[in-house]
């Protein structure tokens, strides 16, 4: 007999109560039915039937096959445990309300499954307050839903449409203003008793003109109010029929104890046409929200109740329809910010008072009712709107039931797409924390931010699993922001999953205290055997980081078409979240991610950060020390990042501890092998990558071998800035750059605009250290003015190393007239006038090259050879063959450049680093032919200064010193050197410098190892001029010459991974030694007019025509559609967990990914997770039992002819349900010496016969209940005359699979 448990605990007067119900089943009654939906299986108890009540502080065990089917159960605590099942029914609503559901050991928690949705109303309420002693929690904590010790959690909602994008701009109801026939914020009423806590009435007359306005201030003392609310009241009373009166809490409604409220409650009931008790008002507490408009005895009246409960603020937007206008009266209520608070009162068009909304997706799973996201498509992330579906009039469009304060722009402009993306935030299965007003005390931490909000919400907590699908649930007030563990849905050190199905889908995740979903210490092992997959979910008013992957260990995690909006900051003990809340937080570079948004956050949109190795408690899985930094980014596809605040795609930092901190560059490298230094390179594409509005940075990377394909940027400080991490090269093609959108702007009637003016510069890319490699781009809306700087082409400022003289350009495309509509390059230089001007100093040695001339070549120039450099107009680096453009304040020349990088590196005493990277150094430029033409360049005291060269001529050499004093060793690095671009360069040595205390080297790139040979002094400059192999040094007076070279060409494939500074493993260096420290001074003077003499150049002022990009430029429409069709099946999950426990079903799935539907393309059809009943019991593999005693010495049988024979046998033993057999030896035999007869000179002794063959594998005998088994022998032959017997091993045996238990 099978027993299935129901125990109840019932605590009454601190005596535990038992109550037992037992479900018994034999295997012959017991019936597996195939039923379509769980909660139509057969062998389920209903619940009803096994207990008439259920008081609040029953704690329910689960041990049996149990169907809720009861509306409501609110008890203390329900755990399920031992294969027992806990299936909800379906026909009716169930609501339940608890402290925690502990699914564990086997245990299972069923909402609907993949072929059979939940369709009614589940409402899961956990409740409790912070125990202040957290050490007497479990892992699980409070208000939970904990599954561990192989539970099953599967929760299948509706299925329903996340989220999809706008057909079309909605605007602000005030953009036009012949839309708005009255607005109290715009009159000088507004400022009447700002921040004052009391009841604001509005009165317009029967033609909706304005008539009064006025804040009833509430008192604490109840004669003053009663005194206030007759006031009110005679007001209210004297209003005509017709008459238009509104009435909203600004602030708080403070309730005196004594104060007759009662009848005022019933006059307005009676003004509006109300049933008695109707009114909301009279459930106002504190700071809830609450607004009312209706028509003095019309009948006609909108009323709204905000509670501030669990979140920051409240807002009650209540709108009546009269005389062809919508009228709406707004509560907004922030606590303890008063001046932030305010109430409005509406009379707009019917148009954008319902407006109508159009998306690209079919949206028939919606409803009437429904709340829905719009996000922000504008700077600011909390410009985010919800409203609620007024009606749903067509498979893509709706009417709202409130107009929108901000405008969500709905297009795809120049080949970015700007459109907004719209979400479903209402769920048929809600799960969520039950809040407290305010903060209670036991939470702490109260004036933290968010203050006096109750902000210790539910979790739901995976540490140890079967199955887990959540799909089609909502999630609201979860996460704990104090307490570190607790979130809205957290996988738990589960470590390696592979196999087993963790399924994240479809979910609304909304203001929450903690991320929304978090990834720790779980992991898969690739694509097709993924760890946790998080698909189309939405989360909206996250704190702290959104999509959580927690300490580096999270591989094969797939991130695909989810949504993030409103990531706030928040203090807590993680670092980033207190400033830098990202809506993805990415610790590994195993992850898909594909199709995401991130709309909105404090931080960035979407950050990767690796430590060198997991972090915290996943220290030693998934990856091993600095392997993430040589491992190549799984794919990343079409994500969107826009409207975050910090900046919108980060690759950058090392995540040093599991507290969050980070610190120091990321210096990522691929490598085919992460371990072998010598590895070839792996090339990262991102593709797709849309961002917009982000307000300091649209994409931030320090990167390694990276290809940015079809990237499409707009409207931020700086579209792309990428640094060198490495000496991998890096390519950005096929991309477009946006400055200023036509469509999708703000200007001063915006509210809450972010203006180009603070922002002080919008730039396309930025060209940072490098060297960075453009093609095929396309630049449009880069025309700045007075109030900020702009140029589709730009350099970082306040850079310590500059850009690269090699970092290239080809076929770039410009939809502007340069100069007109817009500046092509722009150079940093701007006039005090412009707000945070200092930030915007660019260093004097920016620079690229215009290989093919897209940038600079004028359309006439029919004779144009290339490349040019364009580069700044300095004294040492401007000749004849170099053109002046005035708007970009660079010039165009036809020479190749190089860059010298002087560094100190050891000293003599008396100086240290510190003092050379302050010491001045300068460089002239000097002609072989003409002694007399100089041209200098003094470094200005900058750390780490390079010197722009002309390489490639003989017509100059350079000459280089120090002012104050010469170090003991110093390098010269000749960067853009290679095969026939070549400079002679000179270094001022201290006085008494000699051929006998100066030693020299140089190292190349020819020599590949670190390490040349020692320079030749030669008697004349002409021998340093014709040095190819870079081995000679001339000594004139103080002045040291050598020529920096290279025999090694560049190759410029542009698919390569090392095209670096220098062709070759690294640029040369010239290397050299003072042995003994000796009085130094400067070898020249250099003027005033050689440090300001330039060069009368051309002017470059030719037009400079506008162009457009190829279609297949930038990502472009995000949602371009395309049908999905299904990947391949995983593999069925083990029936047996590591402890050899067995499990009822085996499940598999499959992902609709071959690919994933786009756009309005459609859906797979069908079921994306099989289950299945494990076909036979878990396999128990066989042990050896262990000798026997050995037997009695007996003479005949076998022993015939011998001394006597002794036997000893061991078993296979305890196989069963086609486990292993054994691997061993089961029969031994040894001698006995007398016993038989005594050995004599005639005794013939016994050999081994040789090894027989082994039988074929066989079930049954020996083998019962393993897989299979075969055996071998051998004998004893020869024993004669009382010879001995062979002593040793007979017979062997060992495992095998004769499919003895098919299916297992």
């Amino acid at each position: 007999m099978i027993k299935r448990l129901i125990t109840v605990v019932y605590q009454s007067n601190c005596v535990i109560m038992w109550l037992v119900v037992c479900v018994l089943a034999s295997a012959a009654i017991f019936v597996e039915v195939e039923s379509v939906c769980p909660h139509e299986d057969i062998n389920l108890k209903p619940i009803s039937t096994l207990y008439e009540y259920f008081p609040k502080d029953l704690e329910i065990v689960i041990d049996g096959l149990v169907l809720l089917d009861i509306p409501e159960l609110d008890v203390h605590s329900i755990d399920i445990i031992g294969e027992g099942r806990l299936v909800f029914n379906q026909g009716h609503d169930i609501s339940i309300k608890t402290r925690g559901i502990f699914v564990k050991d086997f245990g299972h928690l069923i909402i609907g499954s993949e072929t059979c949705r939940h369709k009614d109303n589940v409402n899961i309420q956990l409740e409790g307050q912070r125990t202040v002693d957290r050490t007497l929690l479990g892992d699980h904590g409070e208000k939970y839903i904990a599954i561990s010790d192989y539970g099953t959690l599967q929760i299948h909602g509706e299925d329903r449409l996340a989220w999809t994008k706008l057909s079309g701009t909605v605007d602000r109801f005030n953009a036009n203003k012949d839309n708005v026939h009255f607005r109290h914020l715009d009159t000088d009423n507004a400022w009447i008793k700002p921040a004052q806590s009391g009841f604001a009435v509005h009165i317009l007359d029967p033609d909706l003109n304005f008539v009064f306005y006025d804040i009833f201030i509430m008192q604490s003392s109840a004669r003053r109010t009663n005194k206030a609310l007759t006031k009110l009241a005679k007001k209210l009373a004297a209003a005509e029929d017709g008459s238009v009166i509104a009435i909203s809490v600004q602030v708080q409604f403070i309730k005196s104890v004594d104060a007759d409220f009662d009848t005022f409650f019933e006059i307005i009931e009676t003004l509006a046409g109300m049933e008695e008790g109707e009114l909301l008002l009279r459930d106002q507490v504190g700071y809830d929200a609450f607004s009312l408009v209706f028509v003095v005895g019309g009948y006609n009246y909108g009323q709204s109740l905000d509670r501030q409960v669990g979140k920051i603020d409240s807002e009650a937007m209540s709108s009546i329809f009269y005389k062809n206008k919508k009228i709406t009266a707004v509560c907004y209520i922030l606590p303890n910010r008063n001046y932030e608070s305010f109430v409005d009162l509406r009379v707009i068009t019917p148009g954008v008072g319902y407006p109508d909304i159009t998306v690209t997706h079919d949206i028939s799973s919606w409803k009437t009712g429904d709340q829905v996201l719009f996000t922000s498509t504008d700077y600011k992330p909390h410009h985010a709107e919800v409203r609620t579906i007024k009606e749903i009039t067509g498979p893509h469009t709706f009417k709202v039931s409130h107009e929108f304060f901000y405008r969500h722009f709905g297009e795809i402009e120049k080949g970015v797409d700007m459109r907004g993306e719209v979400a479903l935030l209402t769920r048929n299965i809600k799960i969520s924390g039950v809040q407290q007003r305010g903060c209670p005390a036991e939470n702490g931490d109260c004036n933290l931010n968010p203050k006096e909000v109750d902000v210790y919400g539910g979790h739901i907590k995976i540490m140890d699993f079967s199955t887990v699908v959540i799909q089609g649930a909502e999630l609201f007030f979860m996460g704990q922001a104090r307490d570190e563990g607790f979130y809205p849905i957290h996988f738990h050190m589960c470590k390696d999953i592979s196999g087993k199905t963790a399924i994240v889908k479809g979910n609304s995740i909304h203001h929450t205290y903690r991320r929304a979903i978090t990834i720790h210490g779980t992991f898969g092992t690739s694509v097709d055997i993924p760890g946790v997959q998080i698909l189309e979910n939405v989360a909206y008013e996250v704190y702290g980081h959104t999509y959580f992957l927690e300490d580096g260990a999270e591989s094969a995690t797939i991130l695909r078409g989810n949504l993030g909006a409103v990531t706030r900051n928040i203090i807590n003990d993680f670092s980033t979240d207190r400033e830098r809340a990202t809506t993805f937080w990415i610790t590994n570079p195993k992850v898909v991610m594909v199709d995401n948004v991130a709309a909105g956050s404090s931080g960035f949109g979407i950050w990767y950060t690796f430590p060198r190795e997991p972090v915290g408690p996943s220290t030693g899985l998934a990856y091993q020390y600095e392997e993430a930094k040589h491992t190549a980014m799984w794919t990343f596809d079409n994500n969107v990042v826009h409207s975050n605040e910090r900046g919108g795609f980060n690759f950058d930092f090392i995540m040093l501890s599991e507290k969050g901190n980070i610190g120091g560059c990321m210096n990522y490298e691929t490598r085919e092998d992460p371990f072998d230094p010598q590895s070839p390179g792996v090339k990262v594409q991102l593709n797709r990558l849309t961002a917009y509005k982000n307000q300091g940075i649209n994409v931030w990377l320090r990167g390694g071998w990276f290809e940015i394909y079809q990237l499409s940027s707009a409207e931020s400080q700086k579209g792309l800035q990428i640094a060198r991490g490495s000496d991998q090269s890096i390519y950005i093609t096929k991309s477009i750059f946006l400055g200023r959108s036509v469509g999708n702007y703000e200007d001063s009637s915006y509210p809450d605009a972010v203006l180009p003016s603070e922002l002080g510069q919008i730039l396309g890319t930025v060209f940072h250290d490098g060297p960075t490699y453009f093609s095929k781009c396309w630049f449009d809306g880069f025309q700045g003015n007075e109030t900020f700087i702009s140029g589709a082409i730009g350099f970082a400022p306040k850079l310590k190393t500059d850009t690269s003289v090699v970092s290239t350009v080809t076929d770039m495309r410009f939809g502007f007239v340069d100069g007109e509509d817009g500046t092509r390059v722009f150079d940093g230089l701007v006039d005090d006038s412009i707000q945070g001007i200092i930030e915007f100093s660019i260093q004097e040695a920016s620079t690229f090259r215009d290989v093919d001339g897209s940038v600079t070549r004028c359309p006439s120039d029919s004779d144009w050879t290339g490349p040019v450099q364009v580069i700044k107009s300095e004294p040492t680096t401007i000749t004849e063959k170099c053109v002046y453009r005035d708007n970009w304040n660079m010039a165009v020349c036809n020479d190749l450049y190089g860059k010298l990088m002087f560094g100190a590196l050891d000293y003599f005493p008396g100086t240290t680093e510190k003092d050379f990277n302050t010491y001045t150094r300068q460089v002239r430029r000097r002609r072989f032919d003409d002694d007399d033409e100089i041209y200098a360049e003094d470094d200005g005291n900058l750390e780490r200064k390079e010197f722009t060269t002309i390489i490639g001529k003989d017509e100059y050499y350079y000459e280089f010193q120090y002012i104050e004093d010469f170090p003991k060793k110093m390098r010269v690095t000749g960067k853009g050197i290679e095969k026939g671009k070549s400079v002679v360069v000179g270094v001022c040595l201290p006085e008494g410098a000699n051929e006998e205390n100066i030693s020299a080297y140089i190292y190349t790139p020819d020599d590949i190892t670190f390490g040349g040979d020692g320079m030749k002094f030669v008697d004349s400059m002409e021998e340093v001029k014709s040095d190819l192999r870079m081995r000679k040094v001339y000594l004139k007076g103080r002045m040291l010459y050598f020529r920096m070279s290279s025999k090694k060409a560049r190759d410029m494939n542009w698919d390569r991974e090392d095209n670096k500074n220098c062709a070759g493993a690294f640029c040369p260096k010239f290397v050299l030694y003072m042995s003994e420290q000796l009085e130094y001074s400067p070898c020249f003077d250099v003027t005033e007019d050689q440090l300001n003499k330039k060069i009368t150049v051309g002017d470059h002022s030719c037009t400079l025509p506008a162009s457009q990009p190829d279609p297949d430029w930038g990502a472009r429409d995000t949602l371009a559609s395309e049908n999905g069709s299904w990947g391949q099946w995983s593999g069925w999950s083990e029936c047996c967990n590591e402890a050899g426990r067995d499990i009822v079903l085996t499940t598999r799935y499959r992902l609709c990914d071959d690919p994933a539907p786009r756009g309005s393309g459609a859906d797979c059809t069908g079921e994306s997770l099989q289950s299945a009943p494990c076909p036979n019991s878990c396999p128990v593999d066989g042990e050896l039992s262990g000798w026997s005693d050995y037997t009695d010495c007996f003479c005949d049988g076998i022993a015939k002819g011998s001394t006597g024979v002794r036997t000893k046998t061991q078993e296979c033993i305890n196989a069963a349900n086609g486990g292993q057999f054994c691997k061993g030896d089961s029969l031994r035999h040894a001698m006995c010496r007398k016993t038989c007869g005594e050995a004599s000179e005639s005794s013939v002794d016994g050999t081994f016969s040789s090894w027989g063959e082994w039988t074929e594998c066989f079930c049954g005998d020996i083998a019962e209940g393993s897989l299979g088994a075969r055996t071998r022998s051998r004998t004893c032959e020869g024993t004669a005359n009382f010879g001995y017997y062979c002593s040793g091993v007979f017979e062997e045996m060992i495992q095998c699979d004769a499919d003895c238990f098919p299916g297992q």
